[in-house]
């Protein structure tokens, strides 16, 4: 890995001391973090160098002057690491970096409760984490992950693109493997292909994405293990029907009694910032914000895989309603259970 620049390494230690989650950098501009949800200018910021793309170009080891974006993951000794995105952009160039936290976020860190948590625990099945882009599912999921290797020692492999939070291994806490895509697997599908050959206990799947590695994923929840993976809808039952959609026509029936069988629970959430929040960030080095994380969550009950299996999806919300003593929630509900400045703030 080429040496991170000097201009770049100030900003992201700034970015990391303030709680940002991404750095945005445009040639000659000043430089801007998404701080609370929001993108702003900071006074202490410089503004990005002219041209810095020389000493930034070699940080993407496979670009070539000839593309116009290019991904990479970055890591720096004392910074830990981040996602990087170039491209080019009105004759120069612009940087965009997801921070990745060092630390596998518990329970408690990513306001689940006992209940949700647990829902972890299934011997087997699918679990979806469904929300927009900086939801925090990455987190929810490293978390569930984290729980059940507390409670159980076994075998994980994830397939990520990018790997995000890093598990450790330990004789207490059983075997991960992680794997990145485009580095150690070519796609999703491919990763679960050959992770299906190696006694996994868990796949973790950082996206479905396509038919081939939605098929693969519910093959694997039917024939024994537990699968945990995301997508990027607004609802459970939007998981629910955007998981089908990625099936041809003449496979999806299949597919609703596959998932019917395999689902065992769908968690839809969207990151709320307190109104309390909002106001303090006139300083943008205020003190850490509260995000509230409200979810939807659909439990597959058999009523519920009934009416997955005669594709009655709209019917399905309604037992979200009124089931809540087994965990479930409309996001209405969620939204509603905020507390008064959250809520103000939607």
């Amino acid at each position: 890995m080429a040496e991170i620049p000097n201009w770049l390494a100030q900003a992201w230690a700034l970015a990391k001391s303030l709680g940002a989650a991404d750095l945005h950098a445009v040639s000659g501009e000043r430089l801007r973090f998404r701080l609370h949800g929001e993108l702003r200018c900071i006074d202490d910021l410089p503004f990005c160098p002219p041209t810095p793309w020389p000493e930034v170009l070699p940080l993407f080891g496979s670009f070539c002057g000839a593309l116009t974006s290019a991904e990479s993951s970055l890591t720096h000794s004392e910074l830990g690491r981040a996602r990087a995105s170039l491209a080019a952009h009105q004759g120069g160039w612009m940087l965009v970096m997801r921070l990745i936290a060092e630390h596998i976020p518990s329970i408690a860190d990513v306001q689940l409760s006992r209940q949700h948590a647990d829902l972890a625990l299934a011997n087997h099945g699918l679990l979806l984490v469904t929300g927009a882009t900086g939801s925090g599912k990455s987190s929810t999921l490293a978390a569930w992950l984290g729980h059940w290797r507390e409670q159980r020692r076994g075998h994980v492999i994830s397939l990520e693109d990018p790997i995000e939070f890093v598990h450790s291994n330990s004789p207490a806490l059983g075997l991960v493997n992680q794997r990145e895509i485009g580095r150690d697997c070519a796609s999703f599908a491919d990763g679960l292909r050959a992770a299906l050959r190696q006694d996994p206990d868990v796949l973790l799947v950082g996206e479905l994405r396509d038919s081939e590695s939605a098929r693969l994923a519910l093959m694997a929840a039917e024939t024994g293990h537990l699968v945990m993976a995301t997508l990027h809808t607004a609802s459970a039952v939007g998981a629910i029907d955007r998981l089908l959609s990625l099936f041809p026509a003449d496979e999806r029936q299949l597919a609703q009694a596959q998932l019917a069988d395999t689902l065992r629970a769908v968690m839809a959430q969207q990151l709320i910032w307190s109104a309390e929040t909002t106001d303090q960030l006139a300083s943008a080095k205020a003190s850490a914000p509260r995000a509230h994380a409200c979810r939807e969550v659909l439990v597959a009950t058999p009523a519920v895989r009934h009416l997955i299996r005669e594709h009655r999806l709209g019917d399905i919300e309604h037992i979200m309603q009124t089931h809540a003593s087994l965990g479930m929630q409309t996001m209405a509900q969620a939204m509603a259970a905020l507390p008064t400045k959250a809520a103000l703030s939607r």
